[in-house]
């Protein structure tokens, strides 16, 4: 039996309203069938959906109520269901303590920064695009993206289900005019670069929604940087 936090529960109800499905040429979804015509004309072999990571059994216990967002999620990870590859018991599992990957195991040290340890209870984690076309990097159409995120708005009825108070997009510059669009109002604060340690400066964003009550920092992909990369991230979601 799955013991899924309520947010995680409406998520999954949000993919089947929405007529998500795994096996592709089945989909009812007229976005989502243009997505695999897309995919078909330019030889890529589209998988997914891959729900969100998490909504922590925690998350609504703390003021900061952070949600961190990914571009796309590699492969198919966790279990097949009929809208999605369910990924809250596999991330719990598994991905959460993976050593091999820096996206995880920096974000978990954030974890261990701001709230004293490093549960994934404590946050809501999830990727800006459902489906993906690569097992290694981010090599979705901007098609794909334009069908996901402006047409289906998959993330944004994520965000609305999550109610996150602090949002951290791990997704670099890419997807900038996106991601404005996921709000009622972007309000930019700060459009620069941080230094991290003795990496190259990272593309560092910092806005708010007040209209949505969420403030929201864009950063680079956590992978390859330094240390002060969680310490920067940690103070800001502290701040």
């Amino acid at each position: 039996m799955n013991f899924y936090s309520p947010a995680e529960e409406k998520i999954l109800e949000m993919y089947a309203a929405k007529r998500l499905s795994v096996h592709h040429d089945a989909s009812t979804n007229p976005i989502c069938v243009a997505c695999k015509n897309s995919c078909d004309q330019n030889g890529l072999e589209i998988k997914g959906p891959i729900s969100a990571w998490c909504v922590g059994k925690n998350f609504y216990e703390n003021p900061y109520r952070v949600l961190f967002i990914g571009k796309v999620a590699r492969g198919t990870p966790g279990s097949e269901e009929t809208h999605c590859y369910n990924n809250f018991t596999a991330s719990r599992d598994d991905l959460w303590h993976a050593r091999w990957s820096q996206y995880w195991s920096y974000t978990r040290l954030i974890c261990q920064n701001v709230f004293g340890n490093d549960s994934i209870e404590n946050i809501a984690f999830t990727n800006m695009v459902k489906c993906n076309v690569s097992s290694t990097t981010d090599q979705n159409t901007r098609e794909m993206k334009d069908f996901c995120i402006t047409q289906l708005e998959i993330i944004k009825e994520e965000i609305k289900i999550i109610k996150p108070a602090k949002i951290v997009f791990y997704t670099a510059r890419n997807y900038d005019g996106y991601i404005r669009n996921l709000f009622g109002d972007f309000t930019v604060e700060v459009d620069g670069q941080c230094q991290i340690g003795r990496q190259l400066p990272m593309p560092w964003l910092k806005a708010v929604s007040k209209t949505d009550g969420i403030r929201i920092l864009r950063v680079g992909h956590p992978e390859r940087k330094a240390m002060d990369f969680t310490d920067k991230i940690s103070a800001w979601i502290q701040s």
